[in-house]
């Protein structure tokens, strides 16, 4: 037994005029399947129910840790605005950001190597 098939001619074309044939793409509700028509799918091609039970139930878990992960991003970029706003507000009224410059002027010299000259040559 073997597989065969004939050659399709092939067409060239160009990206442009392919991008403007092609479809609209479907959106989610277009690509929703039903449950039911799932099933009876999984169930032709050889799945019994308590299987497809089982995935279902690993499906839904997955689903729901990635909600939650989601929650967790959106949680923690509020967080992070908070900080930076608190920050703000307490070098507004303490001035710190100012001290640190200060400071930092102050201490400039300390890092580098002072220059000798010999006069004495």
């Amino acid at each position: 037994m073997e597989i065969a098939w004939e050659h399709v001619e092939q067409e060239k074309h160009s990206l442009e005029a392919f991008e403007k044939s092609k479809p609209t793409p479907r959106s989610y509700v277009e690509m929703n399947i039903p449950m039911d028509i799932r099933v009876e799918l999984l169930q032709t091609l050889g799945f019994n129910i308590k299987e497809i039970n089982i995935r279902t139930r690993e499906v839904k878990a997955l689903r729901v840790r990635r909600l939650e992960t989601q929650q967790q991003m959106y949680r923690t970029k509020s967080h992070e605005r908070m900080e930076k706003f608190e920050r703000g507000l307490k070098n507004i009224f303490t001035n710190k950001k100012k001290k640190e410059l200060e400071l930092m002027d102050s201490t400039r010299h300390y890092g580098k190597i002072p220059m000798i000259i010999d006069d004495h040559s």
